[in-house]
């Protein structure tokens, strides 16, 4: 449901919660962030001007980019429209762009 196998999302799930981040891109690749938790540096691994802070379960967020809606060619992100979806039980929501998924302790 989520797009990535379950196994793939226990272990992404784990590793958050052990501190790590992860950049989901709307092509569903997936891969570490290791970058810092300033604007700058998000604007740089979103390529964006403008964040959203997304929170989802169990203290997790999503820092999404802001504009991605209004790039020439919008593309949802399946992988975090539904764990949004999920979080809130809804179906109404499309998550557009680029995202870092990291526990909500990240940001401050």
């Amino acid at each position: 449901m989520i797009g990535l196998p379950l196994l793939a999302l226990n272990v992404m799930n784990e590793q958050i919660n052990s501190g790590k981040s992860f950049v989901i891109n709307t092509n569903s690749d997936v891969y570490e962030y290791k970058g810092e938790f300033t604007l700058d540096s998000l604007y740089e691994a979103l390529d964006c001007e403008m964040i959203e802070v997304v929170n989802l379960k169990d203290d997790m967020i999503l820092i999404c980019d802001e504009e991605a809606l209004y790039k020439a060619y919008p593309v949802v992100n399946m992988i975090a429209t539904n764990m949004y979806r999920e979080a809130y039980s809804t179906n109404e929501v499309g998550i557009v762009g680029k995202c870092i998924i990291c526990q909500s302790s990240k940001l401050s």
